[in-house]
C-alpha cells in the first residue's frame, strides 16, 4: 500500500503534527523536520535478522526485542533505530514508540549512504539519552560493534553482537 504524504519533508514541524501522520518506520523526526530513511539492502535486512534472533536467544525474560520501532527522544526528535531491546514491563504489542528510560539498547546498523548519520549522530543520540539507561550499538559489515554506552545490558549482549559481525 503507497502512503501519500503531505508535503512536509524538509519542513519544520511539532511533535502533535507528526503523531497526526501514519506511524512508518522509514520516516524520522530530526530537529522537527521529516527525513525520510533509506530503503534497507538485503545485506542489511540480512544482519538485522541475525541480531534479532541471537539477541532474542540471549536476552533474560525480562526484556523483549524489537525492530524498527520508534525511539522518542524528545517531542521533535525521533528515531527508529533497526533494533530496540526494551524492558518487558515496557513492551506494547500495540504500540510502536519508546522513551530512553524503556529502552536497554538501540541497533544501528551501518549502511551505505546512511555512514554518517549511523556511525556518529544516531549512535551520540543515543549515548546522550544513554545517561536514561540507554545503550547503543552500530554494527557494520566492515567493523567490529562499538559501544555507545556502557550499561550493563549493552555489555551482557556484546558478545551476541560481536559474533555476527567479524
Amino acid at each position: 500500500m503507497t502512503q501519500v504524504l503531505p508535503p512536509l519533508i524538509g519542513v519544520r514541524i511539532t511533535g502533535a503534527q507528526y503523531e497526526a501522520l501514519p506511524p512508518n518506520p522509514r520516516i524520522e523526526l530530526v530537529d522537527g523536520v521529516l527525513t525520510f530513511m533509506t530503503p534497507p539492502t538485503g545485506r542489511h535486512q540480512d544482519l538485522v535478522d541475525a541480531l534479532v534472533a541471537v539477541l532474542r536467544q540471549v536476552c533474560p525474560p525480562e526484556l523483549r526485542v524489537l525492530r524498527e520501532q520508534e525511539l522518542f527522544l524528545s517531542d521533535d526528535h525521533r528515531r527508529n533505530p533497526d533494533v530496540l531491546v526494551v524492558r518487558a514491563d515496557a513492551y506494547d504489542p500495540d504500540g510502536y514508540s519508546y522513551r530512553p528510560e524503556q529502552v536497554m539498547l538501540a541497533v544501528e546498523v551501518v549502511s551505505p549512504g546512511t555512514e554518517t548519520a549511523d556511525r556518529k549522530h544516531k549512535p551520540a543520540e543515543y549515548a546522550d539519552a544513554g545517561s536514561r539507561t540507554t545503550g547503543g550499538w552500530s554494527p557494520s559489515p566492515r567493523s567490529r560493534c562499538t559501544p555507545t554506552s556502557s550499561s550493563t545490558t549493552a555489555r551482557t549482549c556484546r558478545p551476541a553482537a560481536g559474533c555476527l559481525v567479524t
